[in-house]
């Protein structure tokens, strides 16, 4: 292989990596490439915002994706009212050119299902440890430990006003003067789980 070759390769690598980035749209996530349909790859990016009202949102969004890398969303989903199509039926058909290629992907869109688990990650990925001993506002993260398939036990959040409640929605995180007044509040908490959760102070 040429140096030229082996040049071009690496820029479209880097091309493609940049356009499934953009599939993101700023928010945190995962992006899969699930099939190709004609001269389009279907892309399904799972997407999270921990900082919307408080307790976050998480969804999904599908795009077309050209050859040329021109990327063209055609459905969205916020785990809540279905699927949400942004292009009908006769518009994919118009851009996929057959009706079976069209089935296929209206097939592979399928409803999300929200778990809490891409918040929980998105908060983990901007969490800043607070210093030790420090005297300014901070907040306990709990990731809890649960065995496997208990009903309703809570994904990892923040502790909250009614932290034990199911889900831990709708209720403000507790915010504390100090790290030592966190960790007071930790050392005086104790859980019936299958093992102790871990707990971090960190930063506002």
């Amino acid at each position: 292989m040429s140096e030229a070759t082996k040049q071009a390769a690496v820029t479209a690598d880097v091309e493609i990596e940049a356009m499934e980035e953009s599939l993101k749209g700023g928010y945190y996530g995962n992006v899969t490439l699930q099939n190709r349909y004609g001269d389009y790859l279907l892309y399904c990016a799972e997407i999270a915002d921990p900082d919307d009202n408080e307790c976050g949102w998480e969804g999904a969004e599908w795009s077309l994706v050209s050859d040329d890398l021109e990327v063209t969303l055609i459905a969205r989903c916020n785990g809540y009212d279905g699927v949400e199509w942004e292009e009908d039926e006769e518009e994919l058909l118009e851009r996929l050119g057959d009706q079976e290629t069209v089935d296929r992907v209206m097939e592979a869109v399928i409803p999300y299902t929200i778990t809490g688990e891409l918040i929980a990650e998105a908060k983990v990925a901007t969490l800043e440890d607070a210093d030790e001993d420090a005297d300014e506002p901070c907040n306990i993260w709990i990731e809890y430990c649960y065995y496997q398939g208990t009903c309703n036990a809570p994904t990892a959040d923040f502790l909250r006003d009614d932290t034990h409640d199911s889900g831990n929605v709708g209720h403000s995180m507790i915010e504390f003067d100090s790290t030592e007044a966190a960790q007071k509040w930790i050392d005086e908490n104790e859980s019936g789980e299958a093992g102790a959760p871990s707990y971090r102070i960190v930063k506002v």
